[in-house]
């Protein structure tokens, strides 16, 4: 190898990892949590529990336990951040939502809210009341928006 053609390939490979680092460095956004998204969804949560019992008799003690115990662990995972407040990640999500309420008029009665996960599952499901937690690693198997809509129709529809 020359002189030349080693000082070629020297500057080919500083042109590389500048262009990678510069273009790396733009495209990279932290995620921001947004508190106030997180006490949005604490007081909806709440509101629903509240409403969930006072329709379960006394004498459901049973059902009455369950309800609670999913009511609490839905708070705990609020309360631990176990769910994606950064506005830019629930807005995408928010967005399609809202566009399959709006070509599914009787949807819009349902107090639907839709919480992402931070697991690592490629999962997602319906607490049964309304509340739909969408796995954010659900995503790398899925290519395109309609397949995201999919999926939280299936879930809306348990």
């Amino acid at each position: 190898m020359t002189k030349t053609n080693s000082i070629t390939s020297i500057n080919i490979i500083i042109l590389f990892l500048i262009f990678t680092i510069t273009t790396s460095a733009q495209t990279y956004s932290p995620y921001e949590e947004n508190p106030l998204l997180n006490k949005e969804h604490l007081e909806k949560v709440r509101q629903q529990y509240k409403q969930d019992l006072a329709t379960i008799s006394h004498k459901q003690r049973k059902l009455r336990e369950f309800y609670t115990n999913r009511y609490e662990r839905l708070i705990r995972d609020l309360e631990n951040q176990y769910f994606y407040s950064d506005k830019r990640v629930y807005t995408y999500f928010e967005r399609i939502l809202l566009h399959i309420l709006e070509f599914n008029p009787e949807l819009k009665t349902q107090n639907l809210r839709l919480f992402i996960s931070r697991s690592d599952s490629p999962n997602a499901y319906c607490m049964g009341e309304g509340t739909i937690v969408f796995n954010l690693q659900l995503l790398q198997h899925l290519d395109n928006e309609s397949q995201v809509a999919f999926v939280l129709c299936h879930e809306i529809a348990h």
